[in-house]
């Protein structure tokens, strides 16, 4: 048995590479739009990111002040403490002072 000859036709050949590049068009667009909507989302992420990292740095310049001594003699004073050679005065109500 001898084997079949398949020829293919010129307009077959173009019908298909049609069909491919709108595939491919298609598939390029889809890919796209979703790269960019993973851009949009990334770039979100890393302002995110630098908002933690701006509010990480302001509480550790806090706990800095807190732990130095002038953050612990404000937070002394403002519990009503004072130094062993300072004299409190305290108003009470209704004394007056002007």
């Amino acid at each position: 048995m001898a084997a079949q000859r398949y020829t293919v036709k010129p307009k077959l050949l173009v019908s298909l590479m049609v069909v491919f590049v709108v595939i491919f068009s298609a598939l390029y667009f889809v890919l796209d739009a979703e790269a960019k909507v993973k851009q949009a989302q990334l770039e979100a992420l890393q302002m995110e990111k630098e908002a933690y990292r701006e509010e990480l740095r302001a509480l550790q310049n806090e706990i800095e002040y807190v732990q130095s001594p002038q953050g612990i003699e404000q937070y002394a004073r403002a519990k009503g403490m004072i130094m062993p050679d300072e004299v409190q005065f305290v108003a009470g109500e209704g004394a007056g002072l002007q």
